[in-house]
Order: structure tokens, then C-alpha cells, then sequence
């Protein structure tokens, strides 16, 4: 279910190219919430505002994974 909310995230911040390559990496939502600065550029993720678009929905997966539990 985690990977399910991560792709709708990453589709609503207009960061669906990252899909593939984050199933590529084995990235689940509790996975993404943990991920550094470096491991975020590695993943192609460079610019300030992708980063803070990424991070900023993520509680709210996580909220959501927890619930779901």
C-alpha cells in the first residue's frame, strides 16, 4: 500500500518521472521519509524546489500508512 500512496504523491507534485526510478531503488513512503540530501541528488532529484515538494507530502503518507495498519 505504501508504494501505492508514494506514486500518487510523487503524480501530484508532478514528479511521476521519479516512479520508476524509485521502484528501481526498492523506495517505499517509509523509505522516502528517510532519504539524505546525497541520496536524493544520486536519485536525480537536485533542484531545492523538488526536494521540498517531495518531502512536504510525505508525513501525510506517512499518516496515511499508519492509519491503514
Amino acid at each position: 500500500m505504501a508504494d501505492v500512496l508514494l506514486k500518487k504523491a510523487l503524480d501530484e507534485i508532478g514528479l511521476q518521472s521519479l516512479v520508476t526510478r524509485f521502484e528501481e531503488e526498492r523506495i517505499d513512503g517509509n523509505v522516502a521519509l528517510t532519504l539524505s540530501d546525497g541520496e536524493l541528488k544520486r536519485l536525480g532529484i537536485d533542484t531545492i524546489g523538488d526536494k521540498y515538494r517531495l518531502l512536504l507530502p510525505l508525513p501525510q503518507i506517512d499518516d496515511q500508512i499508519m492509519i491503514k495498519i
